[in-house]
């Protein structure tokens, strides 16, 4: 549209999200110097036609629109009953007043529409991606003018949105996850992905597919300056730089009419969970059967594949053989169980009735003890920090489940509120860092 043309009259007619909103008379002035200056819009996602018209007809111009970014939300938790909010400027400031936040306690409270912080004090659910409301409002009206949704969440997000299983290696100053893409239903063709991330922001440095898969749960750990890839068919050595297959190793054919659907390699050791409460364990070299047992409830393992717990015995590899080491509950089944494989140690403990978790010494048969909680259902070592996750969940609606993590360098706990999950296996204690299947990560806080 030219400024020559002799345009007598003129409109502006805007779009949000796509549909009409509203159309307004243009003035003389606008229409000869071309310019507008919304001053009313408030929605981000929004669009404007110009229509002019003389003696001669009319004529309109393309559609030309824009979707800003809404303001930016961060949350830094504080303790585990309250939480730092903080937002950015919202991109059509000038076009309102102030907004609110539909958080429970400061609902009708408004706020700088330039942005800010504020105190909330309540617990945030980590591992949860929560939605929030923002309206708008002028200073002459109680009533929003407009309002928006925006996504916030406790901790950061990571690249990847799903984690099969993660990893950490010292000597590359990485962390490797393992993704299976796919469908869901019973024996589905499953993409293999490996991934290298950045040990600060878990940005994705390189990836890989390794192969497709069926039927799997994947199992990722780093031993011997390599990456192992366990599925239930075969086990996949993997370098860390390269991200590609240096060896494959097929997983042993069970004499058994049971039916594998779990395999983990650890350290020359394949151990293969096998339908009806049977699990075998292997010698990876030669394939061999070294051991079965019989489980109707947990069965559990070291990461350097040297100490096995059955119910509550204690058994350890020695010289290729699985021998029984002691009863370590009186007979009775243990609820969680981890090891610390440099110090050959069990950390274990009952689910219900002691808050005490025990660490029992294998070399020397010596106990130490410390307070931790009830109700605990999952705990996770992490040699990176000297600290323990739990995962509690006291199997009621009254109560969120919580992540509770010891110190064992300063005989502390802190707790934080966590998203439901299958006994805690959604998360992983990385480092200090508690990180979600989910991509969501929370760094400095324990």
């Amino acid at each position: 549209m030219s400024k020559d043309a002799n345009f007598e009259t003129g409109y502006l007619t805007i779009y949000t999200h796509g549909y009409f909103s509203e159309k307004l008379a243009l003035t003389r002035e606008e229409i000869e110097s071309l310019s507008f200056i919304d001053k009313q819009t408030t929605t981000l996602d929004f669009s404007y036609t110009i229509t002019l018209s003389n003696n001669y007809g009319e004529t309109t111009s393309n559609t030309l629109g824009k979707t800003l970014p809404p303001p930016k939300i961060s949350v830094d938790i504080i303790n585990e009953n309250s939480y730092q909010f903080t937002y950015t400027q919202h991109p059509l400031y000038g076009n309102f007043d102030e907004l609110s936040f539909n958080i429970n306690s400061r609902f009708d409270d408004k706020f700088n529409k330039n942005g800010g912080s504020f105190i909330v004090n309540e617990s945030l659910i980590f591992g949860q991606k929560n939605y929030i409301q923002i309206s708008l409002y002028k200073n002459d009206s109680d009533a929003w003018i407009d309002n928006l949704e925006v996504k916030y969440f406790l901790g950061k997000e990571m690249s990847l949105k799903q984690i099969n299983s993660i990893t950490f290696d010292k000597v590359s100053n990485a962390y490797y996850a393992l993704q299976l893409i796919g469908d869901s239903y019973y024996n589905a063709s499953l993409d293999l992905i490996i991934y290298k991330l950045d040990p600060e922001d878990f940005s994705i440095i390189s990836s890989n597919k390794l192969k497709t898969v069926r039927n799997t749960t994947g199992d990722l750990i780093v031993q011997k300056n390599q990456l192992v890839v366990s599925t239930n068919s075969e086990i996949l050595f993997v370098d860390l730089n390269n991200l590609t297959i240096t060896e494959t190793l097929k997983i042993p054919v069970s004499e058994t009419i049971y039916q594998g659907y779990r395999s983990y390699y650890r350290n020359g050791t394949i151990i293969r969970y096998l339908s009806r409460g049977l699990i075998e364990i292997y010698d990876a070299e030669n394939s061999t059967l070294i051991k079965s047992f019989t489980t109707d409830y947990r069965f559990f393992f070291s990461d350097d594949g040297k100490n096995f717990i059955n119910g509550d015995k204690l058994y350890s590899l020695i010289n290729q053989k699985v021998e029984f080491v002691e009863s370590l509950n009186n007979g009775a089944q243990l609820h969680y169980v981890d090891f610390i494989p440099e110090r050959n140690e069990v950390i274990y403990g009952d689910f219900y009735s002691d808050k005490r978790s025990i660490v029992y010494n294998v070399d020397s048969g010596t106990r130490s003890y410390f307070d931790l909680a009830t109700e605990i259902s999952y705990i996770n070592y992490d040699s990176g920090s000297n600290k323990v996750y739990v995962h509690q969940n006291d199997n009621s609606q009254d109560y969120p489940e919580k992540i509770i993590v010891y110190d064992f360098n300063t005989s502390t706990k802190k707790s934080l509120n966590c998203a439901e999950t299958h006994h805690g296996r959604s998360f992983e204690f990385i480092n200090d860092v508690i990180i979600s299947n989910n991509g969501i990560y929370l760094d400095g806080y324990f």
